[in-house]
């Protein structure tokens, strides 16, 4: 049995919602569902652009249309949640991504969505997956979770007052500077998930699960930065340790530019551990930074937050699939430039 904490979520009717095992692990499963449905296709890429019939650059274009909707969508998910509840957009969202999951098991073609061809397993199976968990989470919200914002709690924000609040925290260099720092270093590790199956399988010739297996282990270094961050930022401040991650960050990405040409597989390992160590000091510290002062408008932040973060995916991993017949060289370019743009963002913060 699990033994309830103290803490409690909101919701509708008589009693709070205690933050228990099963609902823990809802909500863990909703925050993993959208990279999980990123990274459970990466290995499959040479694969599904064969029989696509399209080249990898063309999945890569793809890959940035589903960042660039996710961004769309973090700027309306938290003015509708604040105006009518968590429950609805949650579960409508869930369809929909169901929907396009089943959609994308069954696409002849890369451009167009066909409804009738023989099921086999690969990257078909992988969309079924992700399609059958998005399901079995909707049916785990509805009877764990249900409506997390009563009524009397909603805000009948206007269009016009969102946008106005936007423009606003668009505004303010207390969020926008670390916000974009943030945005664009997270960038550079999505354009690393869609340039690396190009340089590891195509170039180097490891298989679909050795490339699963380095992804893994890049999950680590993340991890294991994302724990040292706020020790480090407790004795040095978050702006200093997150403006050291952009320099550690930029050191390998530096690298991996330098060595494109003919590196091996330990080296390109190094270079982007590197890269991965720094960006995992500077993600957590500077989503602090960014929302810290916002704590009234903490929908808003978010939503812009992860709208900007999307739309950097989306724009760095459509650069990283202008590979042409060098994809490390322009991973290192697309991640070069994130690490200058993060640390002049943040040097841009301290001075103000």
């Amino acid at each position: 049995m699990n033994t309830p904490t103290s803490l409690s979520v909101a919701r509708s009717g008589p009693t709070p919602l205690r933050l228990s095992g099963p609902l823990l692990a809802v909500l863990a499963g909703l925050a993993a569902l959208g990279a999980l449905s990123t990274n459970i296709i990466l290995p499959a890429l040479p694969r599904m652009a064969s029989d696509l019939r399209a080249s990898t650059d063309d999945v890569g274009w793809v890959q940035s249309g589903f960042f660039l909707a996710f961004a769309v969508g973090q700027l309306f998910v938290g003015p509708v949640s604040d105006r009518w509840g968590r429950r609805a957009p949650v579960l409508g969202g869930l369809a929909l991504f169901i929907a396009g999951s089943v959609l994308c098991a069954w696409a002849p073609t890369l451009p167009l969505l066909g409804s009738a061809m023989e099921y086999g397993p690969g990257w078909c199976a992988s969309f079924a997956l992700v399609a059958l968990l998005g399901l079995l989470l909707a049916l785990a919200y509805m009877t764990v979770v249900g409506e997390t914002h009563p009524s009397d709690r909603r805000a009948a924000t206007t269009p016009g007052e969102v946008l106005r609040g936007y423009a606003a925290l668009a505004r303010d260099a207390r969020f926008i500077s670390p916000a974009f720092a943030v945005s664009v270093i997270i960038g550079g590790l999505y354009a690393f998930f869609a340039a690396t199956p190009a340089v590891l399988m195509g170039r180097m010739g490891l298989s679909a699960l050795q490339l699963g297996l380095f992804f893994a282990g890049t999950v680590f270094v993340v991890f294991a930065a994302g724990m040292l961050a706020p020790r480090l930022a407790h004795r040095w401040g978050a702006a200093r340790v997150a403006g050291a991650g952009c320099v550690v960050a930029l050191v390998g990405a530096l690298a991996l530019l330098v060595g494109a040409e003919g590196s091996g597989l330990a080296y390109f390992t190094g270079a982007v551990v590197l890269y991965l160590l720094g960006m995992g000091l500077v993600n957590p510290l500077g989503t602090a930074m960014a929302l810290g002062p916002f704590s009234r408008q903490a929908g808003l932040a978010s939503s812009l937050l992860g709208a900007l973060q999307m739309a950097c995916a989306g724009g760095m991993t459509a650069l990283a699939s202008l590979a042409g017949r060098n994809p490390a060289m322009a991973l290192g370019l697309v991640l070069t430039a994130a690490s200058v743009l993060a640390l002049a963002a943040l040097t841009v913060r301290r001075q103000r």
